[in-house]
């Protein structure tokens, strides 16, 4: 099959305002040319889903944040969740790509990182345990449910503590989103939870 490459938006009458085409496919092709329509957690899989769904959008969740809405979208097997201001449904605008797996990691040893992401929920500023915007994902294959706080943008990006209990989080990643976008994304893990392999 070739579909599940994109994302649409639909009216309230059922006719089709936007679609991202192979928008999907174009980002991450430049962020892992090594990695394009693989299966993130399998090393030599390049190429693969190509003919078979290609990234597979596969969550998706809604948010505000200081008035704009935000489409926070995740893509099942190259992995990562895209993010696209959506205010506009006509005219959704691609904000910023992030992506916690590690492709060089392995699976089975707990290096792989997030992979996989099947369900995403955002939690606005005044229902989050620490009044900052939040989205939650659950990754499917690597069994990791981690917390991305989103903050207000910043001219330079610093490096966040991580938390966390006893599971190793890894080095934050920062995120800024795209100019005028006024976010900034900070992949530091607030709490990952994972599963144990047999």
């Amino acid at each position: 099959s070739y579909g599940a490459r994109s994302f649409s938006v639909w009216d309230a009458q059922g006719r089709l305002v936007f679609d991202s085409g192979d928008d999907l496919e174009e980002i991450t092709a430049a962020a892992y040319p090594d990695g394009f329509n693989s299966n993130a957690h399998n090393n030599e899989s390049f190429d693969d889903r190509s003919d078979d769904k290609g990234p597979e959008p596969e969550g998706l969740t809604i948010g505000v944040i200081e008035g704009r809405t935000y489409a926070f979208i995740g893509l099942e097997h190259i992995g990562g969740i895209m993010v696209y201001d959506v205010t506009d449904p006509t005219a959704p605008t691609f904000v910023q790509y992030v992506n916690t797996c590690n492709f060089d990691g392995v699976l089975e040893e707990g290096t792989a990182g997030d992979v996989a992401p099947e369900g995403l929920t955002f939690i606005p500023a005044d229902e989050s345990p620490n009044g900052k915007p939040l989205l939650v994902v659950a990754f499917e294959v690597s069994g990791t449910t981690t917390i991305f706080e989103i903050t207000e943008a910043v001219a330079e990006l610093k490096a966040l503590p991580e938390t966390g209990g006893n599971v190793p989080l890894g080095d934050p990643i920062y995120l800024l989103l795209a100019a005028g976008a006024g976010l900034l994304v900070s992949g530091c893990a607030l709490r990952r939870l994972s599963r144990s392999w047999s």
